[in-house]
């Protein structure tokens, strides 16, 4: 016997599926647009989403993180702490002589949310 109704286990697999995907998509636009306009920010060298290995900054730096990486009225999460706190005490494998130079900037996750919630992101360009 060959059911043809989907089941609920395949409609739900589908819809994460598809969020993965929107979520992905959403984070890679939101970084291309902040990459496009980081050159506006004044006084401070802007890295956006860097690897896990940043070199010495001597002068202040504003670091925005991925959307992945979220934090919340109440602080941030346990991976995003991580993140942080290696990008502001390790350069490589040694540390770093500059900690007090670097400021972060996260996504609230509630906005993230938001965005989650749209079919097009719709931002001022």
């Amino acid at each position: 016997m060959v059911h043809t109704k989907p089941n609920i286990n395949i409609l739900i697999n589908q819809a994460k599926n598809e969020l993965s995907g929107k979520r992905s998509e959403i984070r890679r636009e939101i970084l291309s647009r902040i990459e496009k306009r980081k050159d506006r920010v004044m006084n401070f060298n802007v890295l956006v989403n860097p690897s896990e290995d940043v070199p010495e900054q001597q002068k202040p730096t504003l670091i925005i993180l991925s959307p992945e990486f979220l934090g919340g009225l109440n602080g941030v999460n346990g991976g995003t702490r991580k993140k942080i706190e290696h990008l502001a005490t390790k350069k490589g494998n040694s540390d770093r002589i500059y900690r007090n130079t670097m400021l972060f900037g996260l996504f609230r996750k509630r906005l993230f949310k938001a965005f989650l919630r749209c079919d097009r992101i719709f931002l001022p360009v």
